[in-house]
């Protein structure tokens, strides 16, 4: 029910969440959208420094950012977390644990100021193919299991699992 009026399991980067606003179908979230059940693991998607560890106003989960280690202009934001393991100051790694996910929806972006990126433009190449990989097969099983392959359509996606290439904060 988090992802709105959708039959989608993940809502891709900058996808249109149906009834979520005014634009003609709805609004269109600049992160990837989880829909996971609560307690599972949230890794750091790269190396930085942890920026940001707040409790969120309108769910009773957490929001952690942190600072890019290689390119200091881009913040990774991991949103509707429990249990936190991180705290302002923490320096990480990718895939160091940083959390788990709450009994809402869980969201994750790259941004720079106002613009979040599509995260396979920005991530190693052998990194964002192995992404691109495991949400196509994501993408297929889920269509399996809902009977409906039409579910999901990634010739209209910039990369997998990303409707465009960059989207508004």
């Amino acid at each position: 029910s988090e992802l709105g009026s959708t039959d989608k399991i993940v809502l891709e980067f900058n996808g249109i969440l149906i009834d979520g606003g005014t634009p003609p179908g709805g609004i269109r979230l600049p992160h990837f959208t989880f829909n996971l059940p609560s307690g599972v693991d949230v890794f750091a998607m790269g190396a930085g420094t942890v920026t940001y560890v707040a409790l969120n106003n309108n769910h009773p989960d957490y929001e952690v950012r942190i600072r890019s280690a290689e390119n200091s202009n881009y913040t990774y934001t991991y949103d509707h977390l429990l249990n936190p393991t991180v705290i302002v100051g923490d320096v990480v790694n990718g895939g160091d644990k940083i959390g788990e996910t709450s009994n809402t929806k869980f969201e994750a972006d790259i941004a720079s100021g106002n613009t979040a990126y599509c995260p396979t433009d920005l991530f190693d190449e052998a990194v964002a193919s192995t992404l691109e990989s495991k949400l196509t097969t994501l993408f297929s099983d889920w269509e399996t299991y809902k009977v409906d392959t039409t579910i999901y359509d990634e010739s209209t996606q910039h990369n997998i699992g990303c409707a465009t290439e960059t989207g508004d904060l």
